[in-house]
């Protein structure tokens, strides 16, 4: 990600003071990685609260546990002071006295200040969770409620119908929407996706399935991913392409018909979920011996309710489920939504809701489960708490396997998605590698492939120079495969358009929830409001500042690039043009790093991208010098929409080495393996002249065609060693005599 505060060593950005003393900030850490541990085992909790105004802040500092697994401890507070713009750090510790979860907040309340909200953190711990159990709550007709609910399903004609959706085909996989009758008549919907289902003599190939279904309010569509699966994405009543019948607003389902057990929401969605499996059963292309149902948080539960209801499922995946241990669940969580259904009428009590509610608690239904069953959890869920998730998965009788994600709430993760689809795979016995494997994930081919949006507040001539700048950089470096370009303006409401824009998509290609993408479009890291702010606040205070990263992808096949204005192609603040077109070549520069590497693993990605000095230098020294040479050559047209004179290549660097001089002696090294390090930024101006060292010793185009090539096989330094000739030690060392020689010696290196 290249950050910019200024394009010519003559402006500079400066904060401006907050007008307002800012709110004191938690950071909530624990001495103990997974946040599993063992009965008795003391935990530490360390909060540090850090004061950024100009005024110190008092106040008391609040320890809080809740859980359902033990009696409390007592809140305990404290009086604590912090400082004008420093931080204090402050430890909690606990101890689990028997299996279960503990969340412990910590709650910083204000002195003189009540209007001031208070600032909390939490972090949940939890041990032995294969012993957490809840007693059962089903009513003496719970099993009867239930085979009637079944019988009353078999009464309906499903009329099962199928249309091809050819528009929507993907390379070997046929696509179809399919529509049923379910219980009450209602009409439900979903998306087949079916591999080639004949074979050269025209026999009729039997494939697995996976029956998708969604998330509260979700809507499931196709995927596009597998030519040699059968992928049903089911939406039940009042989700997606599922609303003739039953609306899908208010998105208030569980409240829907509570009453009564006849009535109740949930009743009709469960059976809509075994008529889908009704409809994967009528086709002579399914194995009926691998048949699998996922979904997440209420897919979670559906997924265990299907697996409870109907003997036909043969594998369960329950991602973060929801629908489980209600008695358990009201204590840890609060919804206003519930209390507010409740109290509306005399006739509702807590006592007659719940029992209602038992016919369709999970828990209740978990110990008819008999397939293998993988559930996975976020350990600091707020939504579904870990709790409720093991009353239910602890009462299935069957195989089972869990997974707990200690950082992770109420979503698992890209990552985790192409994991289980790799346990699924594997499962089956399906080739265990993607179809697509054998090519390069962003499929890469000898063309353009980069898509530009842009919000509706950016200027035209803003979204040619963007392309025009990418079809120069896929033209000089190659394309590096399949991109999204997203450009923010200035406005909040275009921005929160074009995010949905951007979440139509991830949800289109089952990519991400709805609900967690708008959560990321908000992420203070990368997301789009973020890179929308920084644009509208540059405008308002007439201060250039900008900000373009390469925000990930890979796991989508694909590059995400996300930008603020570009100022200079909008022609606003005097800003040269030509800074945006060297911050696009910066981006697009690593969208060629990712592109030779070919895991999906973000962990290995971040080994393989190498040290930060390593990806950023490079990023700076190929846009720096190709603008240059592609300005010259013409092939890059300049802008000169400003009064400004754009420095030469000459003239950028000695600002950079200059930079680098004047904070060498702060700095333990020049050039930085971390993006944690304080000396972080000179990742980018020492790490360009390092780059430019290498590039003068074994020419301009080595990482091109010869670092990067290697790096997938040999790892980074194998392939800096291979290169380069010496290990990076090494050339560290050299590095640091270059920085010794006088500055006319070291702008020899810079290509003419």
């Amino acid at each position: 990600m290249k950050p910019y505060y200024a394009l010519a060593a003559a402006w500079c950005f400066v904060s401006a003071v907050e007008a307002q003393q800012p709110a004191p900030r938690i950071q909530l850490s624990i001495d103990d990685e997974d946040g599993m541990v063992a009965v008795g085992e003391q935990v530490t909790f360390t909060a540090r609260v850090s004061n950024k105004g100009q005024m110190q802040v008092m106040g008391q500092l609040e320890w809080t546990v809740q859980t359902v697994a033990f009696e409390p401890p007592a809140t305990t507070r404290q009086q604590v002071t912090i400082p004008a713009d420093d931080a204090i750090e402050v430890t909690y510790a606990l101890a689990l006295p028997t299996h279960g979860f503990a969340n412990v907040e910590c709650r910083l309340v204000r002195e003189g200040e009540p209007d001031a909200k208070p600032v909390s953190r939490s972090s949940r711990i939890g041990a032995l969770p294969a012993r957490v159990t809840s007693p059962s709550t089903a009513e003496k007709d719970f099993d009867s409620f239930w085979k009637a609910s079944l019988a009353e399903l078999k009464q309906v004609d499903p009329q099962f119908e199928v249309v091809a959706k050819p528009e929507r085909a993907r390379a070997g996989i046929e696509v179809f929407e399919v529509s049923m009758r379910s219980h009450g008549k209602v009409r439900v919907r979903g998306w087949l996706e079916v591999p080639q289902s004949k074979d050269a003599e025209g026999v009729t190939k039997q494939y697995p399935v996976v029956i998708r279904v969604p998330g509260y309010g979700g809507n499931m569509k196709p995927i596009g991913k597998w030519d040699d699966m059968i992928v049903f994405s089911f939406n039940p009543r009042a989700h997606g392409n599922s609303q003739d019948d039953v609306p899908g607003k208010p998105v208030d389902y569980w409240i829907r018909g509570l009453d009564d057990k006849e009535t109740y929401y949930y009743r009709g969605a469960y059976l809509d979920c075994i008529r889908a499996i009704d409809f994967i059963a009528s086709r002579n292309d399914v194995d009926m011996d691998r048949i699998a149902v996922w979904g997440g948080s209420q897919g979670g539960g559906f997924a265990f309710a299907m697996a409870a209801l109907d003997a036909r499922v043969d594998y369960c995946v329950a991602d973060i489920p929801f629908l489980c241990d209600w008695d358990n669940y009201f204590q840890l969580t609060q919804w206003p939504e519930m209390d507010k259904w409740i109290a509306a009428r005399e006739s509702r009590t807590w006592k007659t809701t719940l029992r209602t509610l038992s016919y369709f608690d999970t828990m209740n239904l978990c110990d008819r489960i008999t397939c293998p069953t993988l559930m996975s959890v976020g350990l600091q869920d707020p939504i579904c708490p870990p709790t409720t998730n093991f009353a239910a998965y602890n009462r299935i009788a069957g195989k089972k396997q869990y997974k707990i994600y200690p950082g992770r709430g109420h979503g698992l993760g890209s990552q985790h998605w192409l994991w289980v689809w790799a346990q699924l795979r594997s499962e089956f016995a399906v080739n265990h590698d993607d179809p697509a494997s054998e090519k390069n994930i962003f499929d890469v081919q000898q063309k353009n492939q980069t898509e530009v949006f842009v919000a509706a507040d950016v200027p035209k001539k803003v979204s040619q120079g963007v392309k025009e700048t990418l079809a120069v950089a896929v033209d000089t470096w190659g394309s590096s495969g399949r991109m999204e370009y997203w450009v923010l303006g200035t406005d909040r409401e275009a921005a929160v358009a074009l995010a949905k824009q951007f979440c139509q998509r991830r949800v289109a290609r089952g990519q991400m929830s709805e609900q967690a993408c708008l959560a990321d479009s908000e992420n203070k890291d990368h997301g789009f409001l973020m890179y929308q702010q920084i644009g509208a606040d540059a405008v308002k205070s007439g201060r250039a500042r900008g900000s373009a990263g390469h925000n990930g992808g890979a796991q989508w096949g694909f590059h995400r690039m996300t930008s603020s204005l570009p100022l200079g192609f909008a022609g606003l603040l005097n800003i040269p043009g030509e800074g945006e077109q060297v911050t696009i070549l910066h981006e697009y520069w690593h969208s060629i790093q990712n592109a030779h590497i070919q895991t999906t693993e973000h962990r290995k990605r971040r080994e393989l991208m190498g040290p930060v000095w390593f990806v950023e230098g490079s990023a700076v020294a190929m846009a720096e010098t190709t603008a240059a040479r592609l300005w010259a050559s013409k092939k890059l047209p300049r802008w000169k929409n400003t009064t400004h004179t754009w420095q030469s290549l000459e003239e950028r660097m000695t600002n950079k080495m200059r930079i680098v001089q004047s904070k060498r002696k702060d700095c333990a090294t020049l050039l930085p393996n971390s993006y944690d390090s304080d000396c972080r930024q000179l990742a980018y101006e020492s790490g360009a002249w390092a780059i430019a060292l290498l590039m003068h010793r074994h020419g301009q185009d080595v990482l091109l065609k010869s670092f990067h090539p290697q790096v997938e096989k040999l790892g980074w330094e194998g392939a800096f060693q291979k290169t380069f000739g010496q290990s990076s030690t090494e050339f560290k060392a050299d590095f640091e005599k270059f920085m010794d020689l006088p500055l006319s010696e070291q702008v020899k290196i810079l290509p003419q």
